[in-house]
């Protein structure tokens, strides 16, 4: 999954509204979620009724599970430091 500017061919990538519907086009998204098919978008579009369900049930699917905490772990920390790597920073 990856926002439509950011996605590869190997992401699927969602429109919720029409704010980014013009970048689909240029998107490097190998398909995208939507509510209504866009004629002419040459990538494969899968059609649902509620983009954001679609996105839950998909990243339930699809998204690597999360290991549990180690016993004594400070999980603020833990959580401030997932951030950090998200963001593609290497420090807090």
């Amino acid at each position: 999954m990856g926002p439509v500017d950011a996605a590869g061919a190997g992401d699927v990538t969602f429109l919720t509204n029409d704010k980014h519907k013009a970048a689909l086009e240029d998107s490097g998204a190998g398909a995208v979620i939507l509510t209504k098919r866009l004629d002419g978008l040459k990538k494969p579009q899968l059609v649902v009724k509620d983009v954001n369900a679609a996105l839950i049930e998909a990243l339930t699917i699809f998204a690597p599970k999360m290991k549990s905490a180690p016993e004594g772990l400070d999980l603020a920390l833990a959580s401030a430091l997932a951030k950090t790597r998200a963001a593609g920073c290497g420090t807090i």
